[in-house]
């Protein structure tokens, strides 16, 4: 997920390997409310270009778009 999730700010990203990491993460913002409250509001932020109307809005421009590009006369 580090494509979607940045570390430290709209999240943390850990080994889903290790549970010792994963425990430690959960006990830091457990530890820290407002670290999790801005964590939890930059990650809904971030997921905005993920909302079904702004997705359907870009994609419709993708299409309009090639539509303009490659209409036939």
């Amino acid at each position: 997920m580090p494509e979607v999730v940045e570390h430290g700010r709209a999240g943390t990203i850990v080994s889903d390997s290790d549970p010792k990491t994963i425990a430690r993460a959960l006990r830091e913002l457990i530890a820290s409310p407002d670290k999790l409250s801005e964590r939890r509001m930059a990650a809904m932020t971030g997921l905005d270009p993920f909302k079904a109307m702004n997705m359907a809005s870009n994609y419709d421009s993708v299409y309009a778009e090639a539509v303009a590009r490659f209409a036939h006369p």
